[in-house]
């Protein structure tokens, strides 16, 4: 289990400046899972929920959502806001999912894949969904500009050899390039499984 993002302060600035997910890709999983169009059903478990950004989205769709988080402080920064009154957040290592066998409807985990145990992890999925349960595993992949209105700008191109500079610093822990990759190399312990193509960000 690698630790990141520990004291109060990480957390509130992992807050301000976390990119949301876009819409569509709930939407994605909803219709997966057949449920857009149904009343809320069951519950759903968010791993790795770091500030609750991922969690809170799962509310309209499910009776009860809990999040879970390896750090206390990203807990209390996702508790610190109005949150709906169905999701709750608690303190978790994901060794052990907080719920009962065959209790959840949906499992996530939001860019958190590559930080866990992955045989502890889909060995609690395993237990803790019902048989027609979901895993959704999704994170971001590596940022690409397009500048259409100014092709060969100068600032442009400074800016995105910037980028390509930060995305390959030896700095990065090597479990992240396991989701810059998509995670694909995972071999899921499902007999069915797809993956789905990029979602824009939210507001792009």
């Amino acid at each position: 289990m690698n630790r990141f993002f520990e004291t109060a302060q990480h957390a509130s600035l992992y807050a301000q400046a976390r990119p949301d997910y876009p819409d569509a890709l709930f939407q994605k999983i909803f219709d997966y899972m057949g449920t857009s169009r149904m009343p809320p059903r069951g519950a759903a478990l968010d791993v790795a929920c770091g500030t609750g950004m991922s969690t809170r989205r799962l509310a309209a769709y499910f009776e009860r959502v809990v999040g879970t988080d390896i750090s206390e402080n990203m807990v209390k920064e996702a508790r610190s806001v109005e949150n709906p009154h169905n999701v709750t957040f608690e303190v978790d290592d994901a060794s052990s999912f907080p719920v009962e066998d065959e209790s959840l409807d949906l499992v996530t985990i939001a860019n958190g894949a590559h930080w866990l145990d992955k045989e502890r992890f889909y060995a609690e999925t395993v237990r803790t969904l019902t048989p027609n349960g979901v895993l959704a595993m999704y994170g971001y992949g590596r940022p690409r500009l397009s500048c259409p209105q100014q092709p060969g700008s100068t600032v442009f191109d400074e800016f995105s050899e910037m980028i390509d500079f930060f995305m390959n610093k030896p700095s990065w822990p090597p479990a992240t390039a396991d989701c810059f990759d998509k995670y694909r190399n995972y071999e899921l312990p499902f007999p069915e499984w797809i993956r789905s193509a990029a979602q824009q960000p939210r507001g792009v």
